[in-house]
């Protein structure tokens, strides 16, 4: 197990035990009073899974308070794979306790909401046209980032949800678009008033149709697919 890349047995741990919930689902349902069947709703929006985790300790009583405590810092807002080639778990500490307990020994369980996802991926779009195929079945949220080579008024990208239009881009000068986050800088300063969509850009489960109205921009896409 590795928590934000860190194995386990640095903390002094070792995992005993760990339980993925399925994702909590939230879809529109109706039955009306004489009808056969009930209406449900063509779209589910998923939220959060919970990750259920106990980690033996060992050691004196004071190398145990120490490990505990440095476990559950690093696990407050944290990333954890089991496995380099599995997906990752990324959350919060909804609830940490102590389970058995006795002199040299100790369980400790944490309950945490996670979301699933992939290691980051980084695509180079070479064209003013591309397409973006994500392989996984959730929405995920995308980080853009625009280098222009020339001075551009106005640039819009299609693809990445709602339509979105940058302003006031400077060659050489490096705009990002966060999907993760909600923000929008360029060379490290707040850009948020060239910015106009509805939306933060984010990428749809199969194929993504790229479309960029300028060709003097160079544009890279991180993303980490996520998972119901």
């Amino acid at each position: 197990m590795f928590i934000n890349d860190t194995p386990l047995s640095d903390f002094g741990a070792k995992l005993l035990s760990r339980s993925i919930s399925p994702a909590e689902i939230d879809i529109q349902t109706y039955w009306p009073k004489n009808a056969m069947r009930p209406y449900v709703g063509s779209k589910a929006r998923y939220y959060y899974k919970t990750l259920e985790l106990e980690l033996e300790l060992k050691g004196s009583a004071n190398e145990i308070e120490i490990n505990k405590s440095r476990l559950i810092k690093a696990l407050t807002s944290a990333s954890v794979a089991f496995n380099k080639l599995e997906h990752i778990y990324t959350g919060v500490i909804d609830r940490a306790s102590t389970g058995s307990q006795v002199t040299g020994y100790e369980v400790l369980k944490v309950d945490m909401i996670v979301f699933e996802h992939e290691e980051q991926q980084s695509i180079n779009i070479a064209s003013q046209s591309s397409t973006i195929y994500l392989e996984s079945n959730e929405i995920t949220p995308a980080v853009i980032f625009l280098l222009p080579s020339a001075d551009i008024s106005s640039l819009t990208l299609e693809g990445f949800g709602e339509s979105i239009e940058i302003k006031n881009l400077t060659s050489g000068i490096e705009v990002i678009i966060n999907g993760e986050n909600g923000t929008v800088t360029q060379a490290g300063e707040n850009k948020w008033l060239d910015y106009d969509s509805w939306s933060f850009p984010k990428l749809m489960p199969g194929e993504n149709g790229i479309t960029i109205s300028s060709p003097s921009v160079a544009l890279r896409v991180e993303f980490s697919p996520r998972w119901v």
